[in-house]
């Protein structure tokens, strides 16, 4: 999870950065997108008739692809792994 962070895609090149660092590039990117609802309803009873009170979640998960080198790995790992 990327916090305060910020992913830009153009012409097949990634750009990765957190607040205050450096970009990153990725070449020969690919930006893969999986968008979750999780729905929860529940019955208010007690008014005039049954209320649904509609609660939920929603979740993304990004995969992104690309090519670099080891030591560009480990800078763009190390934004994943910070506190």
């Amino acid at each position: 999870m990327i916090s305060y962070g910020e992913i830009i895609v153009d012409n097949n090149e990634c750009y990765i950065t957190t607040l205050g660092e450096e970009w990153e590039r990725i070449g020969d990117c690919n930006v893969h997108m999986n968008v979750k609802r999780r729905l929860q309803r529940t019955v208010i009873r007690g008014h005039e008739g049954d209320d649904l009170l509609d609660e939920g979640a929603e979740s993304a998960v990004y995969t992104i692809t690309g090519k670099m080198k080891m030591d560009q790995y480990k800078r763009v790992l190390s934004i994943f792994r910070r506190d």
